[in-house]
């Protein structure tokens, strides 16, 4: 499904909701079977289904693919074998709106999950991880498992088959598939069950997401990892500075149970929120803080801001590093430019001749040997008349950058 996704013109005002994915793209992306792998994914399709919440609590079941067709290439218009599906024209305002999470998706990792289960565990867990914004969440359990395609609906929204009924049952399946994650994909992630209205029925489950191998398209790069002894140590020296701030603004409650109903980070940010404010009861309004939703809105701002710092400056130092790279290539160029002059015997009278008349003519008032203009043309001139001395690495910066700047001088 991630390949057709990706096939999807978004940049049109109105794209067709049809993708053909050659059957090369699923050798590309390391599957050793795409045609078995093409027979189960048009069993699969069409039955796949995406819930569409409504303000009134309502929601709407809708299937990702009516239709799924595979094209054998002796049969084909296009040339060779493909996948042809057609996504459901009532997901239109939504696949249409989907390029951004989809596009992120190593394809590659996706493809290469073993199991059904854990492909589409690991989407759930990048979409609902937000590129690094959210590095812990919370989702409902029986959203998770019509995510996951473990439970199903009738038109009345009843639910009329559920596989894994038991926390200890959807649990193991939940480990398993992490287990696989872990081992193929970009990202790792632990989980908890989680009743915020107290009881002993778990209704969501929460997730901690780590990167464990580097993300390049998003500029991110593991992330800091620990044992799991040493993991709980850290998370119980924090769970006490939480109960001190806490106690010292007065809270009562339990730490746990507030646990249980909010990550670490949004306590700490209702916390920040609160210290300074002049408010007659700080415990509550904390608590209300956490309770809105605004507190998890500061957690995902301040992450937003911190990705796109760690973005903007490894802009920044790309920047440097090609402004860098620039003036060696120059440098660079211009050195082969005095080897090739004085290989042909030229005399700097003659090459400037050659560059003054290669200049436009209103360029060329005031123009002497020093003159940044004259400097700029100069290597260029000389490799138009003597191609056949001129190193590739002199006329392409890529093969300069790739060649010389990583120590080969040859």
């Amino acid at each position: 499904m991630a390949l057709a996704l990706g096939e999807i013109d978004h940049q049109a005002d109105q794209p067709s909701l049809e993708a053909s994915v050659p059957l090369k793209a699923f050798e590309e992306y390391g599957v050793d079977n795409p045609y078995d792998r093409i027979i189960k994914a048009a069993k699969e399709l069409p039955s796949r289904v995406i819930l569409i919440e409504e303000a009134n609590g309502g929601f709407t079941a809708l299937s990702w693919a009516p239709e799924v067709r595979y094209v054998p290439a002796e049969e084909s218009d296009l040339g060779y074998s493909y996948v042809r599906v057609v996504f459901n024209e009532k997901l239109r305002p939504w696949i249409t709106n989907l390029r951004e999470h989809f596009a992120v998706i190593p394809l590659r990792e996706l493809l290469e999950m073993p199991s059904v289960l854990s492909a589409r565990l690991y989407e759930v867990i990048w979409h609902a991880w937000m590129s690094g914004r959210r590095a812990e969440f919370e989702l409902d359990i029986k959203e998770l498992k019509f995510a996951l395609g473990l439970l199903e609906f009738d038109q009345r929204g009843r639910v009329v088959k559920e596989r894994y009924r038991s926390w200890r049952d959807f649990s193991k399946q939940l480990e398993a598939s992490l287990k696989l994650i872990r081992e193929r994909g970009s990202l790792a992630a632990t989980f908890s069950g989680l009743n915020p209205l107290g009881g002993r029925k778990f209704t969501k489950v929460r997730f901690v997401v780590e990167v464990i191998k580097p993300i390049p398209h998003l500029g991110l790069s593991p992330t800091f990892t620990v044992e799991p002894r040493k993991r709980s140590n850290r998370l119980g020296e924090q769970e006490e500075r939480l109960r001190m701030k806490l106690e010292e603004m007065g809270f009562k409650g339990s730490l746990e149970r507030l646990l249980k109903s909010h990550p670490i980070a949004e306590i700490e940010a209702a916390i920040s929120l609160t210290q300074g404010k002049d408010v007659d009861n700080p415990a509550a309004y904390m608590r209300s803080l956490l309770t809105s939703g605004a507190a998890r809105s500061e957690v995902e701002r301040t992450a937003t801001e911190q990705v796109h710092r760690e973005a903007s400056e490894k802009r920044k130092e790309k920047s440097r590093e090609e402004s860098v790279a620039d003036a060696e290539w120059e440098k660079y160029r211009h050195e082969v430019a005095d080897q090739v002059l004085a290989d042909e015997g030229l005399t700097e009278e003659q090459v400037e001749m050659l560059v003054i008349e290669a200049i436009p003519k209103p360029a060329r008032k005031g123009l002497d040997r020093a003159h940044p203009t004259y400097r700029a043309y100069r290597p260029g001139v000389i490799f138009e008349r003597y191609p056949a001395r001129v190193p590739d690495a002199a006329l392409d910066i890529e093969v300069f950058k790739k060649r010389f700047l990583s120590g080969d001088r040859t």
